[in-house]
């Protein structure tokens, strides 16, 4: 099948009935993007609206019939030229509209009622072929080769390959956005920036242009800019009614990004919002307290660990981070009493019965802290930093090591 077809947006006008009989003759001809309405009256705004590559139209709709609908589009100067099929009981070489009007098979065609997919495909192909821009499928062809070589790691030949394609067709924006991740990932971070930016050329709501330009300024560490284009997605979001948990997400971020920036009031505002905006997810509670532990800001991260505890007590992990926040805050009893309790849910985590030997080594009690060590090399031999800390025990049991597990 034509490569373009993946793309193509097909409008489905039909009765949950027909539905069912149609709608995979579609899928096999290659078609991603198919629209199902069953009202007709619905069908012809969402037409005009969305100006859709394909009409595919039952013949009996209730209200208006397929062929009212195609009439009506070929009287609009922007959906005169969509072709269209209509299926039914029966066909004709002429269509015949409202008080007696005649619509001649001009870039539509009829088919009968029942359908078999190699007719339906026949008919597809003759209605579309002549539409379709050849120098389009060469760029389909270059990026479907693209593909193949990014997925081989071969990403230079890859970017080639994505350039040669969009200096035939620019317009896929998809494509500029694969292209840019791609020189992202190869640091050409001034030609990854020109890509995200053409494809929010061509569609300023796309929130993945936005999230890609963001991930290229944290790679600059360009925290000032990354910061104004999340605030650029948000009002995308905002605009486009999305979800409480994908404003609360990107708040999150500028939150985040504020904090890496030391601008410690604008980030816990952020947060606050973020909060505000999906006040029962723990997991945003977990990911703000990360924030602030990984900043240093200890009894900041407590807080907000807690919240998420609050939320979900039974996720186990939190307890771990909350006792590495009460052990940067030398609260050794809290932090002792959390790191039990999250062993009684995890007692083979290594990392965290490094974690508890850690906080009696801190406290000079060597022997609980050997055990504890013990324990964890035994379930992971090569666990470097447990072998470091075993070798500190007799040296100097005060001694604190930087990385936590």
């Amino acid at each position: 099948m034509r490569r373009v077809f993946r793309d193509y947006l097909v409008l489905l006008v039909c009765e949950q009935k027909d539905f069912s009989a149609v709608q995979p003759l579609l899928r096999p001809i290659g078609f991603g993007k198919i629209h199902h309405l069953t009202d007709a009256q619905q069908a012809s705004e969402w037409l005009v609206k969305n100006k859709p590559d394909l009409v595919v139209a039952a013949r009996s709709l209730p209200g208006v019939s397929g062929i009212e609908l195609l009439a009506e589009a070929r009287q609009g100067s922007d959906t005169k030229g969509i072709p269209f099929i209509i299926f039914g009981d029966r066909y004709d070489r002429q269509l015949s509209g409202p008080a007696g009007q005649v619509h001649r098979l001009h870039q539509a065609k009829l088919v009968g009622l029942p359908i078999n997919q190699e007719v339906f495909t026949q008919v597809v192909i003759s209605l579309l072929a002549p539409l379709i821009d050849t120098s389009r499928e060469n760029a389909y062809a270059l990026m479907d080769e693209a593909a193949e070589k990014a997925e081989a790691g071969r990403l230079e030949e890859a970017v080639d390959q994505y350039t040669k394609a969009l200096s035939i067709y620019d317009s896929h924006l998809e494509t500029w956005l694969t292209l840019a991740e791609l020189l992202v990932r190869l640091k050409s971070f001034d030609q990854a920036e020109k890509a995200f930016l053409k494809a929010l050329e061509l569609n300023r709501y796309a929130l993945p242009g936005y999230y890609g330009l963001v991930n290229l300024y944290e790679n600059r560490k360009d925290f000032e800019q990354a910061i104004g284009v999340l605030r650029q997605a948000l009002g995308i979001a905002l605009i486009c009614q999305m979800p409480p948990q994908t404003t609360s997400r990107i708040t999150l971020h500028i939150g985040q990004l504020e904090l890496r920036g030391t601008h410690l009031d604008e980030a816990e505002q952020a947060f606050k919002e973020a909060v505000d905006l999906n006040p029962t997810e723990s997991q945003l509670r977990v990911d703000i307290g990360d924030a602030f532990a990984e900043q240093g800001y200890y009894s900041k991260a407590e807080s907000h660990y807690q919240a998420a505890l609050n939320i979900d007590p039974n996720i186990a992990h939190v307890l771990n981070k909350l006792a590495i926040a009460y052990r940067r805050q030398q609260q050794y009893d809290k932090a002792i009493e959390l790191y039990n309790n999250a062993l009684r849910h995890h007692p083979d985590d290594e990392n965290l019965l490094f974690n508890i030997a850690r906080t009696h080594y801190e406290l000079g009690q060597a022997v609980e802290a050997q055990t504890l060590l013990e324990m964890a090399l035994k379930i992971a031999p090569d666990f470097k930093e447990a072998k470091l800390l075993m070798a500190k025990l007799s040296d100097r049991p005060k001694m604190v090591i930087e990385l936590d597990a």
